[in-house]
C-alpha cells in the first residue's frame, strides 16, 4: 500500500520502484525456501501492490457486492498487518473496511460459507479419514483439513466483533470474554491451534532431515497413541466449531 500519487509522474516511478522492490523480496523468499504462493497473493503481482484508493475500492466491492472470489480476497488482506514505512495506511485502509463491514451479515454469511467447506478427517467413529488418492494419499491434510478450518472460524468471529486482531491466539484471548461460542471453547481452542502447530513444524522439520519434500500431509502411524488421541480430539472440535456456524448461519450442506 502506497499513498495516493498526485500526478502522472509520481504514479509511474511508485509502480516502477515497487515493481523492483518486490521483485527482489521475493526471489530473496525463494532462496530462503519459501515456494510461491499458488494463488498468487504475493506483491510481485501488480494486482496487489497499489495506492491507498485502489485498495479502498477493492474492500468497497469484495464487501458490498461479493462474488464467488471475494471472501477468499477480503479475508487474507483482513489478516495482512504493516512491518513498515507508513503504518497509518494500513489503519486508514483498514477503517474503511470495517466500516463497511458493520452489520453486514450478508458477506459474513459468505465468509462462515467459507470457514465449513473443509470437513476435518475424522469419522463417526472417531477413526481418520485419510487422502483417498494422488501422490499423498493415505495421509492426514494438517494444514487444509485442520489448521485452515479453525483459523477461518476465528476469523469470522473476530471480524463479526469488528476485531483488529490478526494472530490467531491474540484473537481467541480477545474473544474468550465477548464471542459466546469462543467463550465457551477457548482454552480448547488454543491447545487445539498449538497442537496442529506443533504438529505441523515437526513433521516438516523431520521432511527436511529425511531430505524430502517439506508439505502439511503426515502419516497417521508417524503418530504416537497420545498424538492420535489429541489429533481426533482436536479434529472433532473444529467439527463441533463447524457445526455451530452452519446452524447459526443456516448454511446448506457442501457436495
Amino acid at each position: 500500500i502506497y499513498h495516493d500519487p498526485t500526478d502522472s509522474a509520481m504514479e509511474e516511478a511508485a509502480k516502477e520502484y515497487f515493481r523492483d522492490f518486490t521483485q527482489f523480496v521475493g526471489d530473496a523468499l525463494l532462496k530462503c525456501g519459501f515456494p510461491p504462493c499458488p494463488r498468487d497473493f504475493m506483491a510481485t503481482n501488480p494486482i496487489w501492490r497499489q495506492p491507498l484508493h485502489i485498495w479502498r475500492k477493492y474492500f468497497a466491492d469484495w464487501i458490498s457486492a461479493p462474488s464467488s472470489e471475494a471472501p477468499m480476497y477480503s479475508v487474507t488482506f483482513f489478516d495482512c498487518r504493516a512491518i513498515h514505512g507508513e503504518t497509518r495506511l494500513l489503519e486508514w485502509l483498514k477503517d474503511h473496511a470495517f466500516s463497511l463491514l458493520k452489520d453486514n451479515k450478508g458477506f459474513l454469511g459468505h465468509v462462515a460459507n467459507m470457514a465449513v467447506q473443509n470437513v476435518t478427517p475424522v469419522g463417526f467413529l472417531k477413526t481418520f479419514v485419510v487422502e483417498k488418492s494422488g501422490e499423498h494419499r493415505d495421509t492426514l491434510d494438517l494444514k487444509l483439513k485442520g489448521l485452515a478450518p479453525l483459523i477461518d472460524s476465528i476469523r469470522l468471529f473476530a471480524l463479526e466483533k469488528g476485531l483488529r486482531e490478526t494472530p490467531t491466539v491474540e484473537r481467541i484471548n480477545a474473544l474468550k470474554h465477548d464471542h459466546p461460542i469462543v467463550k465457551e471453547y477457548a482454552d480448547e481452542l488454543l491447545h487445539s491451534f498449538e497442537f496442529l502447530m506443533s504438529l505441523t513444524i515437526n513433521n516438516q522439520f523431520e521432511q527436511l532431515k529425511k531430505e524430502q519434500d517439506v508439505n502439511n500431509f503426515i502419516h497417521a502411524n508417524q503418530l504416537s497413541n497420545l498424538e492420535k488421541r489429541i489429533a481426533k480430539e482436536t479434529f472433532q472440535l473444529i467439527s463441533n466449531i463447524q457445526a455451530i456456524i452452519i446452524e447459526q448461519y443456516k448454511i446448506l450442506p457442501h457436495g
